[in-house]
């Protein structure tokens, strides 16, 4: 039974990935996807880069949870992008 036991606490959460588009003015209302929030899981996740430059013009790395949306379609002090052309990536643990 403590085997049992130990093993449930070692098993991994499921992670689903879903996308969905919507052209502006919808307000970020998606039919697939939920609104960012800033009680999910994400909000006390860690990001990491896992390669790339932030662009300056964007918002910090932050800015992937904090439950915020953008305040129009063209708004990157609240969104994080890289730099033009660069390889690059983000990590999360939760």
């Amino acid at each position: 039974m403590a085997a049992l036991h130990a093993a449930s606490l070692c098993a991994r959460a499921r992670v689903q990935v879903q996308h969905d588009h919507e052209p502006l003015p919808a307000g970020f209302t998606f039919e697939n996807v939920p609104l960012p929030a800033d009680n999910d899981a994400a909000a006390s996740a860690r990001f990491t880069l896992a390669g790339g430059q932030p662009d300056r013009n964007g918002a910090p790395l932050s800015a992937l949870h904090d439950g915020a949306v953008p305040l129009s379609e063209d708004d990157p002090s609240h969104n994080f992008f890289f730099k033009p052309a660069a390889t690059a990536g983000v990590s999360s643990s939760i």
